[in-house]
């Protein structure tokens, strides 16, 4: 019975914490954007000639044409 819950245990964790998911998309110029889920890491790929703008605390805050936002805790909330 015990070596029974330690599988379903490891069984479980794996499937748990096995999931990852990143969400990506595309602005019209080609520009690559993704976040991935749960962590919140926010990347982004840049075109020639791009223009990066930060925030007063050094996040960024628009990318080309595109304003990234932050919710309270410092994730991003939306373009």
């Amino acid at each position: 019975m015990k070596n029974l819950l330690i599988i379903l245990f490891v069984a479980f964790s794996t499937v748990v914490f096995g999931q990852g998911m990143k969400i990506k998309w595309e602005d019209q110029a080609g520009r690559e954007f993704s976040i991935a889920a749960p962590t919140g890491d926010f990347s982004y790929g840049m075109i020639a000639g791009d223009n990066i703008r930060y925030d007063y605390s050094g996040r960024v805050n628009k990318v080309g044409s595109l304003y990234v936002k932050y919710d309270y805790n410092g994730r991003v909330s939306g373009t």
